[in-house]
């Protein structure tokens, strides 16, 4: 994104605080914690990529609409760094 010059950053969180004292098992539980967030956003990236493929079983009127709809978002964000 920063060699694309994106008009926007993600991939950034802050830290969950987590109080170890209340592990039942403390050794395998902080494993299941320290996967959880990997895990949460490998889940993520997959309903996101079954999302965009649902995209090409719309309704060709949609599919158009939802088309422009990205056409006209790139046009607006050629005008912003323009300006």
């Amino acid at each position: 994104l920063l060699l694309s010059h994106s008009p926007f950053l993600f991939g950034y969180a802050k830290p969950v605080p987590v109080n170890f004292r209340a592990l039942g098992h403390p050794r395998r539980d902080m494993i299941l914690v320290a996967a959880a967030g990997p895990a949460m956003n490998i889940a993520l990236a997959i309903i996101a990529a079954l999302a965009f493929h649902m995209v090409s079983y719309l309704p060709s009127t949609t599919a158009r609409w939802s088309s422009s709809g990205r056409k006209s978002e790139g046009a607006r964000s050629e005008a912003r760094r323009v300006l």
